[in-house]
């Protein structure tokens, strides 16, 4: 934790970041070892030293985040490039490149209209980091949010269609013994956007179109 607490105050904020998202990484890479087992006290105190200082650090970079473009409904979208002084066109290309999963900077936009855009919104608000496929075919992903933050999410499929469980928030304030996402209580709730970007990236690492996405069931 005091490490890095002193990576985030010398300003290595990505290096800092790096270092806490080996930590789930180390619990989903052996999951023999159970937070409820006595002997495993090497991954509770990871653990423990990722929630304590993750709570520390990402208070400070939540507030300065940029903002989420996802969070914007279609209106608010339209309303935010015709203010930029761009034709009404742009705006159903905007939308149609955030439906796809692209990031703002992959968008087929006029390059000055995406720089204006960075300026104020995450060019990616949230990223798959690595992918855990069960024998059934079922997959489990940890996303990793713009502030660092991690959090999981599952795809299944089924006869009559696919399921996708979404995470609304960082962390869990329930209490559940058995549950490591409990372990530093709720950190934040998820935006709309950021909810909504969980779903995107998985339509698009699975080849599905704007038109044709999953059923989303939402999960905590």
């Amino acid at each position: 934790v005091l490490f890095h607490l002193l990576g985030f105050a010398g300003g290595k904020r990505q290096h800092s970041l790096q270092i806490f998202a080996i930590a789930p990484r180390i619990c989903l890479k052996y999951p023999r070892f159970s937070i409820r087992t006595p002997h495993n006290k090497v991954r509770l105190a990871v653990f423990t030293a990722y929630i304590l200082g993750r709570r520390v650090l990402f208070d400070v970079i939540y507030k300065t985040m940029k903002k989420i473009l996802q969070d914007l409904a279609y209106g608010e979208l339209e309303s935010l490039i015709l203010s930029l002084g761009e034709k009404k066109f742009r705006v159903r290309q905007a939308y149609d490149g955030l439906m796809r999963g692209k990031k703002i900077s992959q968008i087929n936009l006029p390059s000055a209209l995406r720089q204006r855009l960075l300026e104020e919104y995450e060019d990616e608000p949230i990223r798959i980091i690595e992918t855990l496929v069960s024998a059934d075919g079922t997959e489990k992903y940890l996303f990793r949010l713009a502030d660092g933050n991690i959090i999981e999410g599952v795809f299944m499929r089924y006869k009559y269609g696919n399921t996708q469980c979404v995470s609304t928030q960082v962390g869990c304030r329930m209490g559940c013994k058995f549950c490591a996402s409990t372990l530093g209580g709720l950190v934040r709730n998820l935006t709309a956007g950021e909810i909504l970007a969980q779903v995107l990236a998985v339509n698009s690492l699975h080849g599905g179109t704007a038109e044709k996405q999953e059923l989303v069931l939402g999960s905590k």
